[in-house]
């Protein structure tokens, strides 16, 4: 950065024909290592626009999108961006997901081609694949063509987000994290909260009861140890 300077020089000093001179031109004040707008130099930035810090996620697979000031994300051997994630399967903190737009590719560290941890969608959105529940950390920084960081703290930013989607292993809509509510069985898609019950000694609509209401058994049955029993009376009395 550069800013206008004005330099007198004294000429014959101490003598009668003493003068000054001025000289108006460009001093140097700032070197910028990423250029500079307006005799102010560039900051490198990345912001994380979605999702949001301490956000809960409904599902396994979510869209990332991103923000660069002062950085163009381009492809291999250029400036690009990495991305770090923690609590995934096979996958550390300390790995790198390598996000090229000259290339439309997310690459897993410095091995080529695409991973399934992540994909590329377009410019400034990735997809993370398959991220289970619980709460995870995800950091993006800004890299250049040696992947070293530009050092300022702008380049870098950390989020936390949860995930939350519905643990449904029976395929009724019910269970863990799911819209409609927990199921108490998730192995029997025949045993949810909207199930009627039956008499077979098992909770089948999950309210905490066994066989109530006489296990629906039909009128001229009652429900005894599981099984609807036809009620056989000698007299009337013995139906009352």
């Amino acid at each position: 950065v550069y800013i206008e300077h004005q330099t007198f020089t004294c000429n014959n000093p101490g003598t009668a024909e003493s003068s000054c001179d001025n000289v108006i031109g460009p001093n140097l004040v700032e070197t910028c290592g990423y250029g500079c707008n307006e005799g102010t130099c560039n900051i490198p930035q990345v912001e994380i626009i979605s999702p949001g810090n301490n956000e809960i996620i409904k599902e396994n697979t979510f869209l990332l999108s991103f923000n660069t000031i002062d950085w163009e994300v381009l492809g291999k051997g250029n400036n690009h961006i990495h991305f770090h994630i923690d609590n995934v399967p096979g996958l550390s903190f300390s790995d790198h997901l390598m996000f090229y737009n000259g290339e439309e590719v997310i690459e897993l560290n410095f091995v080529p081609g695409p991973t399934d941890f992540a994909t590329w969608i377009n410019n400034n959105t990735l997809r993370f694949n398959n991220i289970p529940n619980g709460m995870h950390k995800i950091r993006a920084h800004l890299a250049t063509s040696s992947h070293q960081s530009p050092g300022n703290p702008e380049s870098s930013t950390e989020i936390t987000i949860e995930v939350q989607a519905c643990v449904d292993d029976d395929n009724d809509s019910y269970g863990n994290f799911c819209d409609l509510g927990l199921d108490c069985n998730d192995n029997n898609p025949n045993i949810n909260p909207i199930s009627s019950e039956s008499c077979d000694l098992v909770d089948n609509d999950c309210n905490g009861m066994v066989d109530e209401n006489n296990g629906n058994c039909s009128s001229n049955e009652i429900c005894t140890n599981g099984s609807c029993t036809p009620v056989e009376c000698s007299q009337d009395s013995d139906c009352d």
